[in-house]
């Protein structure tokens, strides 16, 4: 949670159960001598505010400059932890297999036969309208003409 201290608002203070705190700094970029400075205050600032307890940082970023490199080398408690942020948008929608029975295997529901076409194709239905609706083999969805969804696989 973040946790407000005499130098500034941590992003992350976590406590451990053998009374050691962690404070973890996150920076949204490469970080710099600056991050190394930071963290260092607020494990300052929280040991004032927790006397007794050890208290250690985690500086978090997707990746660190010289500068922060040359900085960490001269601190013992803080450990450098690099992020690798990927973005990816897509479209959910949970549906319904024509048939599906559990195993990995799509059957008919009329012949208890495979729910593939003469082309290989398979049958899904729309996870609104339940309308059949012949996918291409490897296909990652369809658009549903008669309700007008899209419907992943």
């Amino acid at each position: 949670m973040e946790h407000q201290t005499d130098v500034g608002r941590l992003d992350i203070l976590v406590t451990s159960n053998i009374d050691q705190l962690w404070v973890v700094e996150l920076k949204a970029g490469v970080a710099s001598r600056d991050a190394i400075g930071q963290i260092v205050s607020y494990i300052g600032a929280v040991r004032n505010l927790y006397p007794g307890k050890d208290v250690f940082g985690i500086l978090i970023a997707t990746d660190f400059d010289k500068s922060c490199l040359a900085a960490h080398s001269a601190v013992t408690n803080v450990s450098l932890r690099k992020v690798r942020i990927e973005y990816v948008l897509e479209d959910y929608v949970s549906m319904n297999v024509s048939g599906y029975n559990g195993s990995g295997v799509i059957q008919n529901r009329a012949t208890g036969g495979a729910a593939k076409t003469d082309s290989g194709n398979r049958i899904y239905n729309c996870h609104s309208c339940g309308t059949e609706r012949e996918v291409s083999q490897g296909g990652q969805g369809f658009y549903c003409r008669d309700c007008k969804s899209y419907n992943n696989i």
